[in-house]
């Protein structure tokens, strides 16, 4: 009788050792395709907020003298849209302009303080809110937009 309790004691363990097995491989196989992935398709938070820069800019390019017009613009949740003029290094609400827009004017879409391999482009004219550079938190929202002689003038729609 107790050979039969050690003999399960010993398929016990074989499987347990198994199992362990099992899991371990498939850990590593699920982390071998999530890696692949980001690899072959990227990085697709920033490419969104590339093309969220480039649709926000094309709609303003839209807008006339003097001319006032509503325009939505998504981005990933937690981003900024920033506007830095050529000698501002950190904007009001702390964002640093990334390296290569150095003396540059920049309008951004930013994650984090440090605005690093993110949107940016050098806009024609200045993006202000009452004459200060915006530094807006987007998600999905409305902005109002006047384009004004010197510069765009920009209101979040509440």
């Amino acid at each position: 009788m107790f050979m039969k309790n050690k003999r399960g004691v010993e398929l016990l363990g074989k499987n347990l050792v198994s199992l362990i097995i099992f899991v371990i491989g498939l850990a590593l196989i699920i982390t071998a395709i999530s890696l692949y992935l980001k690899y072959y398709y990227g990085d697709l938070t920033n490419e969104k907020a590339s093309s969220s820069l480039e649709f926000f800019l094309n709609k303003v390019e839209e807008i006339g003298p003097e001319e006032t017009k509503l325009v939505t613009i998504t981005s990933p949740i937690g981003w900024t849209l920033n506007y830095f003029s050529e000698t501002e290094n950190i904007n009001t609400n702390g964002f640093k302009k990334p390296d290569s827009f150095f003396s540059r004017e920049a309008i951004c879409i930013c994650e984090k303080n440090e605005c690093i391999a993110v949107a940016c482009e050098i806009p024609k004219k200045p993006f202000m809110n009452k004459g200060t550079s915006i530094s807006i938190p987007i998600e999905v929202m409305d902005l109002e937009i006047t384009n004004n002689p010197n510069n765009y003038d920009v209101k979040k729609v509440e």
